[in-house]
Formats: structure tokens, C-alpha cells, sequence
């Protein structure tokens, strides 16, 4: 009978028989090495030995097998015969495959090997890993948004994301939330939101690149403005639609010119102004202009006073004036009068006014609480008044004429020497100079022309020969001659763009006359026969004279008009009525001067001062 040991071994030979038919005898096929196949019972017993006696191999093993057979050989490990089996006990880090010991990777992200066509290869691989090629290949990104990966040839690549997320340039990048208007897109390894066309993004959604909200690429609505409404333009740029009544000038509504009589507006910088307008308005500093209706301007009891007129680069009349306790300038400015007070006191009269190329109104005025004669220039603050010659007690009938430079030129009359003077203003010092000395009661209505050359000529009454004188100035040095040997104190004269001189006054016998000077010499004419009191020139056009002069006719004064036509005088009676003044003399204070369209504009005084209906200044034109 067998022993325990015996029947053990038979039993272990026999179930591993049983397990080579089926799979073979150990975990691998391929590290088996049968030795003497026809042997079975060598090989039952050398399997049986080999189960049993596992702990025992060192002790067991010979150091060679019979010389008939023969065990494997290899670098990567070392051959061993068990009860006359070959086996092959292989290193470290090294697989029995095909009978020989091959070294296995030891690459990052192998978990597992195998046996393949004789060599060691990855089996499974770890986490972030995928088996490609036959190598474990780590997988991209850090597996934020992996859905699955898969092999590319040797490289792990993935192969879906999870929602919300896109894969972009190798990797699952997260993409923004959808939008009706657009949706996520690749754009280099990130993912964005891309719009339709007509929409933009703007804090993670598609706005219309139309709307005023978001106009073109902006993601800021477009500026308001209280006149008008913020819109898109048909180029996708900011813009306004004004109101009624505004235009859009330098990105703003402006208020524009209203009134039938504009035709059309345009901008001036950030202003809306008139280019337009219908008859007989013109437009004048980006309005529509038209001339005053005539009319009486202002309501006050002095009606013996001198007036002066004026007219501007738009055609807009300017009257000085005195009322008794203040000097007032009237200004149109195209739509309406505008009063503004120069200066105050108990008697301001003998107005002559001026207007710069500028614009700005030079005043001369007898002041007679100063005693003295006043200058006043309009600034943008209201007007800045000075004393013209300190030196005087008492200062009047001036002319003031404003050169090229903006600085004025006046004569006048010292009273308390009886003498005719010159004073002009450099910009920073007034001179003064003595014309003609000690006329009693004379130099009265002196007149001043600046000619072409800026020189000044001064035309005055000399009650001592009873003549009408011409005062021409060279560098301070005065000479004078006798225009007409029988003339008066009402006078006026105008030089003309060549430098000629032309005068209207009074004569002895209380007729209208006219004095031309050429250059070298004075003539004299009778242009109405008229008995006439003021008088007041200007040139047309043509550089014609026009004057106008007041007569009193049977108790009837009024004003009549002369035209010179380049042959004759051609005289108009009547055009203004005057009325009279409380002494019963006629109102006789006019000035007059023409426009460059040909307008004739006039100031005149009106009324009886006893009668407040009808007292006061007028304008008139025609």
C-alpha cells in the first residue's frame, strides 16, 4: 500500500495532468517547458515534486539535468533543474516568454504585462493612461471635462467631453453657457461664444450690433441727449436723431433758428445756425435777419438832441442817443431792438457813434454833471467809459470816426476856450491836439472823416469870417482852409474809398449846399433851396452822395431827401414828418447812412415834448 506521501503526489500529478490537457499546469502556457514528453512519469513525477516541494527548490534542485536534456538559457535570468525538470527562475523586472527571460517596461502608468510574439509588454495600464500601440501613453489635460479617451497610433487622445465642455486644440476646454443668438466655439485652445452675424458678444451673450444699446462692437449704449433720441446708424456708429427744432451739430442736439423765414440750417461747430432764408429776411450771423419796421424806438420828452446812426456788416442798425439823464444806444439785432444805457446823469446829449471791423460800438457823448466830453466802448461785460480831455470844463458837438485798428479819432468843440480840437486813443494813451483856436461860438457840429490813408479831416463853422473851414492834420501840425466864405454850424462830411471828401452843410442863406474835395481843391453847389436846419450825408453804392435835411414849411416840419444820380440832384419832399419841439421850433436832430444792399437807414427825433403820443427817437428805412 502506497504511503500518504506517495498518494499525494499521484493525486497532485493527476489533477495538474488534468489541468495541462485543459490550460496547463501554471497562471502562463508559454512558462511551461516539458521536458521528455514520452516520459510520463518522469514529468507526473517532476510536476508532482514541483507542486509539493515549492518551498524546497533550492534544496532540490541539481546542478544539471540529464545530459539528454536540454533547459533554456537567457541574459535575464538564471536555468534550474527540479527532479530532472528544466524550469528558468527569471530576474527582477524580467517575464518568461518563449522560454526566455525578457526584461518587462517600467514605464509610468503600467499597472500590469504580458507575454506578446516573445516580448513583455504592458498589459493594463493606470488611470490617466490608455494602452495604445502596445505602450501605456498618458492621456491629455488633467481630466477636467474627459468624457473618454482613445489611441491615436501610439498617443492617448480624447475621444469625447462632458457637457459644457468642447474639445479644442488637444484638450476639453469648459465652454460659456448658450445663447439664442450664437454658440460656443473653438477659438485656439479655448471656447467662446461666438455670435451670429448682426450680434456681438458682451458679458457672456449676443447683443444686436444694431441697437442703440450696443451699437456695433460697443458693449456701452450709446450717449442721450435731453433734445434728442440715441440711435444705430446703418454703419453700425453712435448717433442722435434731434427733436424738431434741433439739428445734431459736433455730437449734440443744438436748438436751430426757428421761423417761416428760414429756409434752411446748418452747423457752426456746435451750434445750429440759418444758411437760408426766405425774402426779405437774409441770414447774419446764422440768423435770418430783416430790417426794422419803422418806428418810434424809444418814448421820452427831450426832442432837442443830437442822434446818430450807425449800420454793421450785417445790415443792422445802431441809433446813440440822449434822453436828458442817460445816453442809450438801440441795437436790431435782426429780430428785435435791443436798449442798452452807456452812462447816466442829469444831461447826456451830442451822440456820435462809430462801429469797429470787429464789431464793437465806439460812443462819443457831452456829459454834463462831468462836465466834460465821454468816450464809451461795448465790451462783452457791459461798456467802459473814459474822460476824452481832462483838461476841459465842458466838451461837445463831437464826431468820432474808429480806424482800421479799432482806435478812435475825435473832434469836437472845448467850449470854455472857444477852440476846435483833435483827440485819438493808441490802444494805451489818449492825445490831444488844438486845430483851430479861440472861435467864439464856433466849431459847432465839427465833423470827422478818416480818408484811405487813416489821416484825419475836420470840417467846422468859423463864426469869425463866417466861412466853412477844412482842417487837415500832418503829423500833428494842423492847416486849415475856407471851404465856402457864407456857410453855418450844421454840418456833415464822408471820405469815400479813394480818399475824396464829401460835405453837406448849411449856408448863410439857409440853404442845403454840397462841397466836394478832390485831393487838392474844394467846389461848392446849391442842391435845394429849401429853408433846413439839420443835415446828414452818406454814399451809395456808386459812391454817390445822399443827404437828408430837415425844413420847416408853413409850420409843417419834415424831412426831405436828395440823390445825387451822377448828373443831377434829384429832391424828395416830405418823406418823414417831424412835428415841433415846445418852443415851436421844428425837431431837426436826423442822421442818416446807407447799407451795402442800398438800404437807407435814418434816426431821427419826433414829437412835441408836451405831448408824450408821438415824443421820441424814430428809426425809418426805405
Amino acid at each position: 500500500m502506497r504511503s500518504w506521501r506517495e498518494s499525494t503526489k499521484w493525486l497532485l500529478a493527476l489533477i495538474c495532468v488534468v489541468l495541462i490537457v485543459l490550460s496547463g499546469c501554471t497562471d502562463d502556457e508559454e512558462s511551461q517547458t516539458p521536458v521528455n514528453e514520452g516520459d510520463s512519469d518522469v514529468g507526473v513525477d517532476a510536476a508532482v515534486d514541483a507542486a509539493v516541494d515549492v518551498g524546497d527548490v533550492e534544496d532540490d534542485v541539481s546542478e544539471e539535468c540529464e545530459s539528454d536534456i536540454e533547459c533554456p538559457s537567457g541574459s535575464h535570468g538564471q536555468p534550474r533543474c527540479i527532479d530532472q525538470m528544466c524550469t528558468v527562475e527569471c530576474d527582477v523586472g524580467a517575464r518568461l516568454c518563449d522560454d526566455n527571460c525578457v526584461l518587462c517596461p517600467d514605464g509610468a502608468g503600467i499597472v500590469e504585462t504580458t507575454c506578446s510574439a516573445g516580448e513583455c509588454v504592458p498589459a493594463e495600464c493606470d488611470d490617466g493612461f490608455e494602452l495604445c500601440g502596445g505602450e501605456c501613453a498618458q492621456c491629455p489635460g488633467d481630466g477636467a471635462g474627459s468624457e473618454s479617451f482613445g489611441c491615436s497610433g501610439d498617443q492617448c487622445v480624447i475621444s469625447d467631453c462632458e457637457d459644457g465642455y468642447r474639445y479644442c486644440d488637444g484638450d476639453c476646454a469648459e465652454c460659456p453657457d448658450d445663447d439664442p443668438n450664437g454658440a460656443p466655439q473653438c477659438d485656439g485652445a479655448e471656447c467662446v461664444l461666438t455670435c451670429n452675424a448682426d450680434f456681438h458678444e458682451c458679458s457672456g451673450e449676443c447683443v444686436p450690433s444694431d441697437s442703440p444699446d450696443s451699437c456695433g462692437g460697443s458693449c456701452q449704449p450709446c450717449p442721450s441727449d435731453d433734445a434728442g433720441e440715441a440711435i444705430c446708424t446703418d454703419s453700425l456708429e453712435c448717433s442722435l436723431e434731434c427733436f424738431s427744432g434741433y439739428q445734431l451739430c459736433d455730437e449734440s442736439c443744438a436748438e436751430c433758428p426757428d421761423g417761416s423765414e428760414v429756409l434752411s440750417t446748418t452747423c457752426d461747430g456746435a451750434q445750429c445756425i440759418a444758411d437760408a432764408c426766405d425774402s426779405p429776411y437774409w441770414e447774419c450771423e446764422g440768423a435770418c435777419c430783416r430790417h426794422p419796421d419803422s418806428e418810434r424806438i424809444h418814448n421820452h420828452a427831450s426832442v432837442e438832441t443830437e442822434v446818430d446812426i450807425v449800420v454793421d456788416d450785417e445790415m443792422r442798425p445802431h441809433i446813440a442817443f440822449g434822453i436828458g439823464n442817460a445816453m442809450i444806444v438801440q441795437s436790431w439785432d435782426g429780430q428785435q431792438w435791443i436798449e442798452r444805457q452807456v452812462d447816466d446823469g442829469s444831461e447826456m446829449a451830442d451822440a456820435s457813434i462809430d462801429i469797429d471791423d470787429d464789431g464793437t460800438l465806439h460812443v462819443v457823448y457831452r456829459h454834463v454833471d462831468d462836465s466834460s466830453l465821454k468816450y464809451g466802448r461795448e465790451t462783452d461785460t457791459g461798456w467802459v467809459r473814459t474822460t476824452v480831455d481832462p483838461a476841459i470844463s465842458f466838451g461837445s458837438y463831437a464826431s468820432i470816426e474808429v480806424d482800421s485798428d479799432g482806435n478812435p479819432h475825435i473832434a469836437y468843440r472845448d467850449v470854455s476856450e472857444e477852440d476846435v480840437k483833435y483827440a485819438f486813443y493808441d490802444g494805451d494813451d489818449w492825445t490831444v491836439e488844438t486845430v483851430h483856436e479861440s472861435i467864439f461860438d464856433g466849431g459847432r457840429k465839427t465833423s470827422l472823416a478818416l480818408d484811405h490813408e487813416g489821416k484825419p479831416h475836420i470840417t467846422y463853422y468859423d463864426i469869425n469870417e463866417n466861412a466853412m473851414r477844412h482842417a487837415l492834420s500832418d503829423d500833428g501840425s494842423w492847416s486849415n482852409q475856407v471851404i465856402a466864405s457864407a456857410g453855418s454850424s450844421d454840418t456833415e462830411m464822408t471820405a469815400d474809398d479813394d480818399g475824396e471828401l464829401h460835405l453837406a452843410y448849411r449856408g448863410s442863406d439857409w440853404t442845403q449846399n454840397y462841397a466836394h474835395f478832390d485831393g487838392e481843391e474844394w467846389s461848392t453847389s446849391l442842391v435845394s433851396s429849401h429853408e433846413m436846419f439839420r443835415t446828414s450825408i452818406a454814399l451809395d453804392g456808386d459812391g454817390n452822395p445822399e443827404i437828408f435835411f430837415t425844413r420847416y414849411i408853413d409850420s409843417d416840419p419834415a424831412a426831405n431827401h436828395l440823390r445825387y444820380d451822377g448828373s443831377e440832384w434829384i429832391e424828395t419832399e416830405d418823406v418823414l414828418e417831424l412835428g415841433t419841439s415846445s418852443s415851436g421850433n421844428p425837431n431837426r436832430y436826423l442822421a442818416f447812412t446807407i447799407d451795402d444792399d442800398g438800404v437807407r437807414h435814418l434816426g431821427y427825433l419826433r414829437g412835441n415834448s408836451d405831448d408824450s403820443s408821438t415824443r421820441g427817437t424814430y428809426y425809418y428805412n426805405e
